[in-house]
């Protein structure tokens, strides 16, 4: 089941890094809003969250936001549906922005779709974990293997240089900049600069009323899957490289965090994703929004779900809701 669920995301991600191509192939993602060379801020090596607080976000444009009116909805056409960061629907006072779904002209996405990516920095087991207190969301979210993904303020490097880790890639930035004068060539961006589907962080946790509409879940890409003009898309990079030798070797595969539907979604609804079961939060920190929320379809799980299960099983599974008085969309 893990096996099919893999290859029917990985068909469903190469449509979107298609799409993404077809739009922009002939066009930078990123550039500096003035024309003056900006500051050559490199980052300091040896250190996680491997970056300065100072960052140059505000100096930049990405060619997702400034051809907006021409690109998204083209992206929307070529896909079926695109995600739109903007007002929650959420009525709490800490709830600001979410994640809601566009699919004006097919209405609906149905359960299983891929809607984007968990972006950040990639970091194994050994790789200490970022400083944070008892009092806030992690910053960063696990996956099954033990690695563990930086989402929070993590900065991803452009142009992409396949195959460089971040720490590989920061010395040749920094050997790069040796030369005197050379002009700013190498950025440092949010994911969403570079790919519109890469905003599963900042999707909500449900309110209390709601159960959680999509799940996220540990994806693998091997390496081989995309075209290289494709990897500049790809909104993670690994903290560092390892030995062909280590266990923790797997340089044929991008380990990436999928946000899949598990259930229909309407054209402008918000998505939601449980916070409590994906772990987000150390056990002290206990807002008045982080409640256990309802409890949404049992074949969809983060790591382990299934895929067409048997007729049989689906009756018996549909007598069971039936039984709890509960309705769920098929």
């Amino acid at each position: 089941h893990w096996m099919m669920i893999q290859a029917d995301l990985l068909e469903q991600s190469f449509a979107i890094f298609t799409a993404l191509h077809d739009l922009t192939k002939k066009k930078e993602l990123v550039w500096p809003k003035e024309k003056n060379p900006l500051p050559k801020e490199i980052l300091e090596p040896n250190k996680f969250p491997i970056r300065s607080i100072k960052t140059m976000i505000d100096k930049l444009e990405s060619v997702w936001e400034v051809e907006a009116q021409t690109l998204l909805p083209e992206l929307e056409r070529k896909v079926g549906y695109r995600l739109e960061y903007k007002k929650s629907t959420i009525d709490h006072p800490s709830a600001n922005k979410g994640i809601f779904l566009k699919c004006a002209k097919q209405k609906y996405i149905l359960p299983g779709t891929l809607l984007g990516f968990f972006p950040g920095i990639v970091a194994d087991p050994n790789i200490q974990l970022p400083m944070f207190t008892d009092n806030v969301e992690y910053p960063f979210l696990h996956r099954y293997d033990k690695f563990w993904v930086q989402f929070k303020n993590a900065l991803l490097p452009y142009p992409v240089k396949p195959g460089l880790s971040l720490e590989e890639y920061q010395k040749y930035i920094s050997d790069y900049y040796k030369t005197p004068d050379r002009p700013h060539k190498y950025f440092y961006v949010p994911p969403e600069a570079i790919n519109p589907f890469a905003l599963g962080d900042k999707i909500n946790h449900p309110p209390n009323s709601q159960a959680p509409n999509a799940i996220l879940l540990d994806f693998d890409i091997p390496r081989t899957f995309f075209p290289d003009s494709y990897l500049k898309y790809m909104p993670y990079i690994d903290f560092q490289q390892y030995s062909k030798g280590s266990k923790l070797h797997k340089a044929n595969c991008f380990r990436t965090i999928a946000i899949v539907s598990n259930k229909a979604i309407f054209n402008e609804e918000e998505i939601f994703v449980d916070y409590v079961y994906d772990d987000r939060a150390p056990v002290s920190y206990t807002p008045d929004w982080l409640v256990l929320p309802k409890e949404r379809h049992p074949l969809l799980r983060k790591k382990l779900y299934a895929y067409d299960p048997p007729l049989a099983f689906q009756y018996i599974h549909k007598l069971n809701i039936v039984s709890l008085g509960d309705i769920y969309e098929e």
